[in-house]
């Protein structure tokens, strides 16, 4: 027979044994230390300099000074020196230290509350349901700063989301559902879903009605799974019926589609986009104040045939801008190209605005008369006359010349040959006569072709030397950015012909002596 009990290794009293009340000592002196353990800290490894008696400590690896050689052991000062006990796998401490409650399992001490198999709080977990909570309510609080609740799942197909239910049955749920894309989804049963949004991870975009995310590049996409009408409904405050705003995308038949914005379903809807049966193909636009608006100024374009039937009108301010893929007439009802005017057409700004630019040049210009030029000399600050010398000493250093375009125009193309330039989405919208939608918009490129007629002219480079030259600088010559050397540089041929009238009028005086 052993010495020692089985579970505690308390000491047991030998028959006929002399001093049994040493042994006895003994014994409960380890009970007290060891049933219902209180610890002062658990994977100590220095020993205090002045511990209690009585006190216990779950020594941690690499043990110091009076613990040295005891990893792993329970250390209890009794009577001014320590004793160590070797724990068995099972037992429980309370770590006075912090509160918390310690189990001996596989060789060290662990949290109690860790590697639970399930926790059920006022009902019962199960395999499933490893955490389960029956109250009024479960809170979940900060412990000085923020909190966060995560839900972690293996692989994109898995599901990581949380479920709402009403009798065990399933009626929302939002979260990763199948892929990585938020979800929410709703249920009248629980067995038959509709995807309500999705909100893309890649993007943010978002997706109502089908649940899916836009298609064609938006941000926010609303359809309706049963394709229906699609609508988007802006309440104004708790008024009702009686002050709202509604968004509608409805079928109108075939494969045309028509968008109305509307008040109170009232008839005065502000935008309205529907397909027109005037008896032509195609769909009209139209823009519509509302009854009670004024102020708004607006563009009518009528119907190719001048009726009055329908009207399409554009309202906004200043800064309303409009695009169009086709002719567009401003004052007549037949335009003959990209743009007609059947008037005048002037800057709203005198001597503010230019008409092109050194990188956006028009091929040519067709007019009856030339360009009138304002030379009133109320206008001007006369700094002195042209000096006859200058002028002819001027045209000697300058050589006309004879030259042919080294860009002699540009083409829009469909197939790409020599240097294509590719358009982008504007320019191509721009450039076709027919409306297409963006995502379906074919490469177009742009090709530019050698120049074939010889011209006569100057080279602006050559006046400016001679300019240099000669001391002087005026608006004959000039350049596209002055801080950029390597820009283009021009020449305004109006200004060379007071230089060439001061020369042949020096001439015609010399002739004369």
């Amino acid at each position: 027979m052993s010495d020692l009990s089985a579970r505690l290794a308390l000491p047991f009293i030998a028959p006929s044994q002399a001093q049994k009340h040493v042994t006895h000592n003994e014994a409960l002196q380890q009970l007290d230390l060891l049933v219902q353990m209180r610890v002062e800290g658990v994977g100590v490894t220095a020993p205090p300099v002045a511990p209690d008696p009585g006190a216990l400590y779950a020594l941690g690896a690499g043990a110091q000074g009076d613990w040295a050689g005891q990893d792993g052991q329970l250390a209890a000062f009794l009577n001014e020196s320590w004793l160590f006990f070797s724990p068995q796998e099972g037992w429980q401490a309370i770590d006075l230290s912090t509160g918390g409650t310690w189990i001996y399992r596989g060789g060290s001490w662990q949290n109690a509350l860790d590697q639970l198999e399930s926790v059920g709080i006022g009902t019962t977990a199960d395999a499933v349901n490893r955490l389960a909570v029956a109250a009024e309510a479960t809170l979940l609080s900060h412990e000085g700063a923020g909190h966060q609740l995560k839900i972690n799942k293996a692989t994109l197909p898995d599901t990581a989301s949380l479920l709402f239910q009403t009798g065990w049955s399933g009626r929302a749920e939002m979260g990763l559902t199948g892929s990585d894309d938020f979800a929410i989804k709703t249920s009248s049963d629980g067995v038959g879903w509709s995807l309500a949004a999705t909100f893309a991870a890649d993007t943010g975009a978002v997706g109502f009605g089908d649940g899916q995310p836009p298609q064609y590049g938006g941000h926010l996409r609303i359809a309706d799974p049963n394709l229906g009408n699609a609508r988007l409904e802006l309440q104004a405050g708790d008024a009702g019926p009686d002050s709202y705003a509604m968004i509608e995308h409805a079928s109108a038949g075939g494969d045309s589609s028509q968008m109305i914005f509307s008040v109170n379903a009232a008839t005065n809807a502000l935008i309205d986009f529907n397909p027109v049966d005037d008896g032509s193909s195609g769909a009209a636009v139209r823009f519509f104040r509302s009854t009670n608006s004024t102020g708004l100024a607006t563009l009518t374009l009528h119907q190719a045939d001048g009726s009055s039937g329908w009207e399409h009108r554009i309202a906004g301010n200043s800064d309303t801008t409009l695009s169009l893929s086709h002719d567009l007439g401003v004052g007549t009802t037949n335009p003959n190209a990209k743009l007609t005017v059947q008037g005048n057409v002037t800057p709203g700004t005198d001597n503010a605005f230019n008409l092109g630019s050194a990188t956006h040049r028009w091929s040519s210009i067709w007019a009856v008369n030339g360009t009138i030029q304002t030379s009133d000399e109320r206008d001007k600050h006369v700094e002195n006359r042209i000096d006859p010398a200058l002028a002819t000493d001027l045209i000697r250093q300058v050589d006309p010349v004879f030259f042919k375009w080294k860009a002699g125009g540009n083409e829009l193309c469909d197939i790409p040959g020599d240097d294509p330039v590719p358009l982008n989405t504007d320019q191509i919208a721009a450039a076709r006569a027919d409306p297409i939608e963006p995502h379906e918009i074919a490469p177009v490129y742009l090709h530019t072709h050698k120049g074939k007629r010889t011209h006569a002219g100057f080279l602006a480079q050559d006046v400016k030397r001679a300019m240099d030259a000669a001391g002087i600088d005026f608006g004959a010559w000039g350049i596209e950015n002055l801080d950029a050397t390597d820009s283009r540089q021009f020449l305004r041929p109006d200004q060379l012909i007071p230089v060439l009238w001061a020369a042949v009028r020096y001439l015609l005086e010399q002739q004369k002596a």
